[in-house]
């Protein structure tokens, strides 16, 4: 039926139903849906729209347009101790809320918004709070600086603008290349919302919070966390996300977390700790950050203790990936107890990883493209293991390098097991222990550079073993039994761990070609003879018999030979050492078995003349090869 079809009564009908049922709706929301509640009571506040729920900001009269000052209703729903942030709204705040006690705040995601350039929030003793699920942005576009990882040290005068969107950080004192230029506006502004916990609490649990020039500031506090935020950093005064329990002078802080946030462009560190114990910083993301990654900040009342610091990702700040430091300058007498595990650091302005103090644990972390050092260690009893650095020192400076083994000359550190890569051009030392230093050294390896211990005669007291480097090369320890037989009148060797066994194995494997089957020992002239078996008799010094190694580094000549076994009827003295050989053209250091008459000391040929058919020498070796 058309419309124009139907009986005017029956439309009449049926338009007086949907204004009825409009009138009885408007009615129903002009009553009260939700009555005052026992907090708002007590703390003095009248809701206006109770068509919300208690903590709603509507409640009390926010407009949430993004325009208008919520700034009292926001205050109204601290002051009831909780406060909603609803989904969809954006609330200007002009004037921060304050509260003591415990506060609730509970947004819907990142659409639940507050616009603030200051303090937004400072709660005083607010043990057990909750601060989840919500954004927050600033409201006046700040003074920010760009930097490069590619280029550290270049002119960023030209970066400096007012912008919200373009990547960067407002720049402080760190930033000496462009502060004094800076106008006293510029450099004293602090634009960006935060969060603030002051005064004894614990059980702080700030999550989920999203936003641009954020600072969630948590003061005096212990058992507290902040976790899974994602935040563009704003200046603050130590990081976008602090746990200060030095500024006020009071409680240490402990076991405090900040687990699996991710801040960037914070004008100091993205996650910064101020005296507190037994805390942790555990799968963050911290980049482009105008000071550390991750800090522990230095000086008396500030240094933290057995700080866990693992798993976090930390790059391209401007000054270091992790910062371990207690003391300014490095002191290695606090017994800090920190253990650095597992951190991937790159592209970083100045060091992957720095640490002072006593005991930490520096273990298993990626440490590669820092401008500086991968490791910056200046203390001491600490373990420095399983590290992978990966051309540091971008900067390519001498003093720069991959790792620190430490300078206390009382108290080691174990420098174990780390293996480096360094790239073309690099120019200092894979590891770098100095003369007076005592530590053990052992199972590193590098390619591309050396290690450094000591200058050689000085007074240093490192165990330098099992290390493999450029210079010392593929160093693993040889013991074997070189046989020489004169078989019907032909000198013949061969080369053996196990006489009776199938081959020959690990401790000969730096013999070419070694075989423990008799074969005819070469003699002929050095440069136009080659190796038979695994070596050969020199042709210009005939009491030597050359191995096939590859070459040999002469300051890691520490082995050992013996003659066990001698049947030529001459005393015979045997010895080892390192000499340039041409074998068949070719020219490299070699290990070198040399045989002398054990009473004139005259060299003793190895020929069927000194070793009668039938008899034999039998020496064994004991060393490191390469």
């Amino acid at each position: 039926m058309r419309r124009r079809d139907v009986p005017k009564a029956l439309l009449a009908s049926a338009t007086q139903s949907a204004l009825v049922a409009q009138r009885a709706e408007a009615e129903t929301c002009k009553q009260p849906c939700h009555p005052r509640t026992h907090a708002e009571v007590i703390a003095g506040v009248t809701p206006t729209h109770q068509g919300y729920i208690e903590g709603d900001l509507r409640r009390y009269g926010a407009k949430g347009d993004g325009t208008t000052d919520d700034s009292v209703a926001w205050q109204a729903a601290v002051n009831v101790g909780i406060a909603r942030i609803a989904k969809g709204f954006t609330f200007r705040i002009l004037t921060g809320a304050a509260r003591t006690g415990r506060i609730l705040v509970y947004g819907e995601g990142q659409s639940s918004k507050l616009l603030c350039d200051s303090a937004v929030l400072t709660v005083t003793s607010g043990t057990d709070s909750t601060v989840d699920n919500f954004s927050m942005e600033n409201l006046t576009a700040p003074w920010i600086i760009t930097r490069t990882a590619a280029a550290w040290g270049a002119d960023i005068s030209g970066t400096l603008q007012r912008s919200n969107s373009v990547a960067g950080y407002q720049p402080t004192v760190n930033d000496t290349d462009i502060w004094p230029s800076l106008s006293a506006a510029q450099q004293n502004q602090q634009i960006g919302p935060s969060i603030v916990f002051k005064g004894n609490a614990s059980g702080i649990e700030v999550s989920c919070i999203y936003g641009r020039f954020v600072i969630l500031n948590i003061q005096d506090a212990v058992r507290s966390t902040v976790r899974d935020c994602v935040i563009r950093g704003g200046k603050g005064v130590w990081g976008g996300i602090i746990f200060d329990n030095g500024t006020n002078g009071n409680q240490a802080g402990g076991y405090n977390k900040a687990v699996n946030n991710d801040v960037q462009y914070a004008s100091f560190s993205g996650i910064a700790f101020l005296n507190n114990h037994d805390g942790q910083a555990r799968g963050n993301i911290c980049c482009l950050n105008g000071e550390s990654g991750i800090k522990t900040v230095q000086g008396e009342g500030r240094r933290c203790f057995r700080m866990q610091i693992s798993d976090n990702h930390c790059h391209q700040n401007y000054y270091d990936g992790v910062d371990g430091c207690a003391s300014y300058p490095p002191d290695d007498t606090p017994a800090t107890y920190h253990n650095i595990l597992g951190n991937c650091c790159h592209g970083n302005g100045g060091d992957g990883v720095n640490t002072d103090g006593r005991y930490n644990q520096i273990v298993g972390n990626h440490l590669y493209f820092n401008n500086r050092f991968g490791i910056w260690n200046l203390g001491s009893l600490q373990t420095i293991t399983a590290n992978f650095c990966i051309d540091n020192n971008q900067a390519r400076n001498p003093g720069f390098h991959e790792i620190i083994g430490g300078h206390s000359p009382t108290y080691p550190n174990a420098v174990v097991g780390n293996c480096i890569w360094m790239g073309p051009g690099a120019n200092s030392s894979a590891i770098y222990c100095d003369s007076a230093s005592a530590n053990f050294v052992s199972g590193n390896f590098a390619t591309g550079g050396s290690f450094f211990f000591g200058n050689a005669g000085a007074a240093k007291a490192s165990v330098d073993l099992n290390n493999i480097d450029d210079s010392r090369g593929a160093l693993t320890d040889q013991c074997f039994c070189l046989y020489m037989v004169n078989t019907a009148g032909k000198l013949q060797h061969c080369i053996y761990e196990d006489k009776g066994g199938g081959g020959n194995g690990h401790f000969s494997s730096r013999i070419n070609n070694a075989t423990n089957a008799l074969t005819d020992t070469p003699a002929g002239s050095d440069a136009d003879t080659a190796f038979a078996a695994g070596g050969k008799v020199g042709s210009a010094d005939a009491h030597y018999f050359i191995f096939d190694t590859h070459a040999q580094v002469g300051a890691n000549a520490l082995m050992v030979a013996v003659l066990v076994n001698n049947s030529t009827g001459t005393a015979v003295n045997a010895d080892v050492v390192f000499l340039p050989c041409n074998v068949n053209g070719v020219v490299r250091t070699r290990l070198v078995m040399q045989f002398r008459n054990a009473t004139s000391d005259a060299p003793f040929a190895l020929n069927t003349r000194n070793i009668p058919s039938a008899k034999y020498l039998r020496v064994q070796f004991y060393g490191k090869l390469a």
